[in-house]
């Protein structure tokens, strides 16, 4: 499970390399002009990103336990308690580590319109960070008794 955290986790500062990459190798050399002229009125915009995804993390920690519940108490029956942990753990990881993962996106489509580098690499941090710190959260697999146990 800590692999697919690892992957998830750079997946976004991943993305903004690729943009940078295609951005290079595709546009033409006057785009760095429309970037220079959009830059000062989106900088103020991907700085708000910051925050927001602070507030995206915390708030994919109540919804990982949400979607987690679902999901198990949906396949525990057919599955038995292992099982649908499993299941459930991995689906609710996937789902809510998109929280703090979209204003980093966000900021990366800010880079592309002209925004200063320095909010857009904070807002990386952070949701990287947030990824992971989903990871000390992960529901923790529960106690089956031997009355339980599925046939």
């Amino acid at each position: 499970m800590y692999v697919l955290l690892a992957v998830i986790g750079v997946s976004t500062p991943m993305t903004l390399l690729v943009e940078t990459a295609i951005r290079h190798l595709v546009m033409p050399p006057e785009f760095e002009q429309v970037r220079a002229w959009l830059g000062p009125q989106v900088t103020p915009w991907v700085w708000g990103m910051v925050p927001l995804t602070v507030l995206a993390t915390a708030g994919a920690v109540p919804l990982q336990r949400y979607l987690y519940r679902g999901e198990f108490a949906e396949r525990e029956a057919k599955l038995g308690a292992d099982k649908a942990h499993d299941k459930a753990v991995f689906e609710s990881l996937m789902l809510s580590t998109s929280a703090p993962q979209f204003p980093a996106l966000l900021a990366t489509f800010g880079y592309l319109c002209g925004a200063s580098p320095t909010p857009v690499v904070w807002t990386m941090v952070l949701a990287t960070i947030g990824v992971f710190a989903l990871g000390l959260f992960l529901p923790p697999r529960p106690v089956v008794s031997a009355s339980r146990t599925p046939e």
